[in-house]
């Protein structure tokens, strides 16, 4: 077997639940691996020892253990921050550590931190970091003074990856001063530049992307976003955020609903109904449940809202908006850069003559029968069967 059937293997067999069974077959993954060592990969090698370590409390061949270290040792020249911090995941998880790999690859780390290491990978070291508590000072003074010197990296720095990285260096106690006031100051330009969608985004990331967070961060985050659900202007903002009932679950879970912002939800779902259910507006507008829902909860706090009522009827009519394929017309009203066209009204100077009512007459196949009904319309004082219209009396 060569170096990615070996990787293969040793995934598969990952799976297995006979602890017998697995250790049988993973000490005959490495016995191979050390046999084709030189051309085995360097990721296949990492692959391998993350297979030994999804059951890290088994006891497995030590000395299989430290000949696999000293091979990817031998290769970290080739590594890639990922992967370097993937292997020091690894070994931390079964427990072991080599004194001579854990120093190359925290050099290793040190030096790319400082030359060609993106943000996202500067957060997931310090992270694992944080997990396995792995508080080497040397190597935390010199991650800090590559996120306040390099410049490419300030670029990159998001809200999140504030929120990580200074919960991270506080689990390790080693916050320096320095470093909290660039992220508190980086933290504030991001919450005043974010969008209403990535403000709620963020809200959620907290909890769900988040292995370690900082409190001050998350309590500007949610003054913010408690601002935007407190605005006026709340039904144009949820207009702005892709999935808008989403957030508006999100706050009512949050027990943020206050009557305002029902009524507001409200005004927005009257006009995201005319939106066509396609595709592309399936999470821009409310279904036929969320319609309903906005429905039941104006009623069960008393609120009388005529959009809801509007909502529910365009909702019915078009089929949950199934049989909607042309979306509600815009009010013809003043806007920025539109051609306006100003010309005089050319019946201004002309002189009104009023419209005089229409005199009827009655034809000459109208029946004596008839004659009663149709009296009283003409403006005649000629008897009907005197009339001009009559040829057989001018005949006489």
């Amino acid at each position: 077997m060569g170096s990615a059937s070996l990787r293969e293997a040793a995934e598969s067999i990952s799976n297995e639940p006979d602890s017998e069974i697995r250790k049988k077959y993973i000490s005959a993954i490495s016995a191979r691996s050390l046999e084709i060592q030189h051309d085995m990969k360097h990721w296949d090698m990492i692959a391998i020892v993350q297979s030994i370590a999804l059951h890290g409390s088994e006891k497995h061949d030590s000395s299989s253990i430290e000949k696999i270290s000293k091979i990817i040792e031998s290769k970290l020249s080739n590594f890639s921050p990922k992967h370097l911090i993937d292997t020091i995941a690894a070994f931390e998880t079964i427990g072991y550590r080599n004194k001579g790999l854990y120093v190359e690859c925290l050099n290793r780390l040190l030096l790319l931190a400082n030359a060609s290491m993106y943000v996202d990978e500067l957060v997931a070291l310090l992270r694992t970091l944080a997990i396995h508590k792995l508080d080497n000072r040397d190597l935390l003074i010199g991650l800090s003074r590559a996120i306040l010197t390099n410049q490419s990296v300030h670029g990159q720095v998001r809200f999140l990856h504030c929120c990580e990285i200074a919960g991270s260096l506080a689990t390790l106690n080693f916050l320096p001063k320095k470093l909290e006031i660039f992220l508190l100051e980086k933290s504030k330009s991001e919450i005043d530049l974010m969008p209403v969608d990535e403000v709620w985004k963020s809200m959620t990331g907290l909890k769900t992307k988040l292995a370690y967070s900082y409190k001050p961060f998350e309590a500007m985050l949610e003054a913010k976003f408690v601002s935007i659900c407190e605005s006026k202007e709340f039904a144009y903002l949820l207009d702005q955020v892709s999935a808008p009932m989403d957030m508006f679950q999100f706050i009512r879970m949050r027990g943020m609903l206050t009557d305002e912002m029902l009524i507001r939800t409200c005004k927005w779902a009257n006009n995201a109904v005319y939106r066509p259910a396609t595709r592309v507006n399936e999470s821009r507008r409310p279904t036929v449940f969320e319609v309903a829902l906005l429905a039941d909860l104006c009623v069960e706090r008393g609120i009388s809202v005529d959009e809801i009522a509007k909502a529910v009827k365009i909702t019915v009519a078009t089929e949950g908006g199934t049989s909607l394929r042309v979306p509600k017309p815009k009010p013809l009203k003043y806007r920025r850069r539109r051609v306006y066209l100003r010309k005089s009204d050319p019946y201004e100077e002309l002189k009104v003559v009023p419209l005089k009512a229409p005199v009827l007459r009655a034809s000459a196949n109208v029946m004596k029968s008839n004659e009663a009904a149709f009296a009283p319309k003409l403006r005649t004082s000629v008897p009907l069967w005197k009339s001009r219209s009559n040829a057989w009396y001018f005949r006489k």
